[in-house]
């Protein structure tokens, strides 16, 4: 049997404003080709098909031609919800069943899909959606010990789930998960990769031949796992914290003696690079990109700001879509220690904060609010 294992597509995701859909649309037709190439049994999105609960309308489209046409062919999908999708796939799942894509939408005791493959091998494939910490825990009466809570109740489901292995199948578990010990892009959602929501490796169904996964955003394997373990990685980069990280899918071919996983780069994945000048050195530095496909995030060292110099470059090479201004007391600042912001205020912490990672999101300053309450025990407010 032949699975591609791919996740995290995040589609209808913006780079600082840029629409992605035609980067999107080339990245879904060279999977299209690979499945079809390939001959694959099962084309398997492990999570966040989408970037938001509330999709562009392109998105949506986008995403239901893919499976629509590959569902033409044959091959059939499995789709799974991950934090990004929210209730996204609740409303479209009978139309997605229309083209042979069985969805999983959220945690559920049945959520297996079982059917033969082309060599007529019977398969199982156990589902976990993203295990959302408002469905497993009752938060009110939950005691000090949350993260050992919510641990195990997603390891007594693990559990659970793996008892619907078949001994006579190829069995495969796949989950939209954080596990302990993976190598994070920094572009995941940073309340969802804490320690509170890692789940030790060894906790993964033991009874399958191949486990996939989606969340983490750089594809690896999983190595302290019982079985064959791996992330397949976002679909394309989705800012530049993954500079230089090579995105793609796993193709992946199970026998009853043995399991094959291998990377296959994506060649429409846009590259991102970082790019650090002093004034003087940066029409130099960027001419090498000037004929690049992909964006470029510019950390440009001034003495004396000149204030034509940022719409100068961005009109002389338009893939500069980042202009970082770096004054030299900035370059010189000591990253501050966690003694040292005891006293200080939230709203200093995130002036500091944003002058070691000016790129930095709501959902990243959020996530501060959140530590920053829980170190200090203040409210944010006070």
């Amino acid at each position: 049997m032949r699975i591609l294992h791919t996740a995290d597509w995040h589609v209808g995701n913006e780079l600082l404003g840029i629409n992605r859909q035609e980067e999107t649309g080339k990245l879904l037709d060279e999977l299209y080709e690979a499945a079809v190439r390939e001959s694959v049994d099962l084309l398997l999105v492990a999570g966040d098909l989408f970037d938001n609960p509330l999709p562009p309308s392109w998105a949506t489209k986008m995403v239901y031609d893919f499976f629509s046409r590959l569902a033409q062919t044959g091959i059939r999908s499995l789709v799974l919800a991950g934090n990004h999708d929210g209730k996204t796939l609740e409303p479209p799942k009978n139309l997605l069943a229309l083209g042979q894509v069985t969805v999983f939408e959220k945690p559920a005791e049945d959520a297996v899909l079982r059917f033969r493959s082309q060599r007529d091998e019977p398969v199982v494939v156990i589902a976990l959606p993203y295990p959302h910490e408002r469905l497993l825990m009752d938060l009110k009466t939950a005691g000090d010990d949350l993260r050992g809570q919510y641990i195990e109740r997603v390891s007594q489901l693990l559990r659970y789930l793996s008892r619907h292995a078949d001994i006579d199948a190829l069995n495969v578990f796949t989950s939209h998960l954080m596990i302990a010990g993976a190598r994070i892009s920094e572009t995941e959602r940073p309340g969802t990769v804490l320690p509170f929501f890692s789940i030790p490796p060894q906790n993964l169904p033991p009874n399958v031949h191949y486990v996939a996964l989606g969340h983490v955003h750089r594809h690896q394997q999983v190595v302290q796992a019982p079985a064959q373990t791996f992330y397949a990685g976002s679909l394309f980069r989705l800012n530049f914290g993954e500079t230089g990280i090579e995105k793609g899918f796993y193709l992946v071919e199970i026998e009853r003696i043995r399991t094959d996983a291998q990377f296959v780069p994506l060649q429409s994945a846009l590259p991102l690079w970082t790019v650090a000048a002093t004034q003087d050195e940066v029409w130099q530095a960027l001419e090498p990109y000037a004929h690049r496909p992909g964006y470029v995030r510019l950390q440009l060292r001034v003495e004396t700001e000149s204030e034509g110099l940022v719409p100068e470059i961005r009109g002389r090479y338009p893939n500069v879509i980042k202009v970082d201004i770096q004054r030299p007391e900035e370059t010189r600042a000591d990253r501050p220690q966690l003694d040292s912001l005891a006293d200080t205020s939230l709203q200093a912490v995130e002036v500091i904060y944003r002058r070691f990672r000016p790129e930095a999101g709501e959902e990243v300053l959020k996530a501060i609010e959140q530590l920053y309450e829980e170190v200090t025990g203040a409210h944010p407010a006070a």
